[in-house]
């Protein structure tokens, strides 16, 4: 039975791209495991994850692959549900930052632009943390990437983090100017190049201040 699956697999899957290594011709116990030249460094981090024994090389392997964050049902991911993207998963963003703390595939840790842009769009609704089986928590991965990837002398936060962080500030300083901050935010021409400044999309309306 096992010859009549070989000679079948040959005919269907020519290019062993189906399942490899399981039924026919299967992989040794002691191959294609992940973590047996898994030594990365420790690496400071903000977040201290007691769950994780205080390790950010841990927190990169908690994800097991099971993909359930490749559901079109429940709270994750819903960056995948727009994109269908892999690297817009819990796993495929997980398996980013594994591939970040082995060192191998990914070179530049921190500084990795192929990371920040698989956790770009994640919306840190730690929906994953509550959905997923082993509560990957990618919301707080991406806080703990983002303030090393924006560290000082490393790269430049881009204007709309600080119209946006800093938004309750802006808003106590234009509540004292309410008629000046109105009339650049709602006049057509000046709304248009504010938004476009802090990246808002066009079809957004700013809010009007109250005097």
């Amino acid at each position: 039975m096992i010859e009549a699956f070989r000679e079948f697999k040959r005919i269907w899957d020519p290019q062993w791209k189906m399942n490899p290594g399981k039924v026919i011709d299967p992989y040794r116990l002691d191959e294609n495991l992940r973590l047996i030249h898994y030594e990365p460094h420790q690496v400071e981090t903000n977040f201290q994850f007691p769950d994780d024994k205080r390790s950010f090389a841990r927190v990169a392997f908690r994800c097991v692959g099971v993909g359930k964050c490749r559901s079109d049902s429940g709270t994750m991911c819903p960056s995948y549900m727009v994109t269908r993207e892999e690297k817009h998963t819990t796993r495929g963003r997980a398996r980013l930052l594994f591939e970040m703390m082995n060192g191998d595939v990914i070179t530049d840790g921190w500084q990795s632009d192929a990371v920040h842009e698989s956790l770009n769009l994640c919306l840190a609704c730690k929906g994953c943390k509550n959905d997923c089986p082993v509560n990957v928590d990618m919301a707080t991965y991406k806080a703990e990437f983002l303030s090393h990837y924006f560290a000082p002398g490393a790269h430049r936060r881009p204007l709309f983090h600080y119209a946006f962080g800093f938004i309750d500030r802006w808003s106590r300083l234009a509540s004292r100017i309410p008629a000046l901050t109105n009339f650049v935010t709602q006049t057509p021409l000046l709304r248009n190049v504010t938004r476009q400044a802090v990246s808002m999309p066009q079809q957004r309306k700013p809010p009007v201040y109250a005097p």
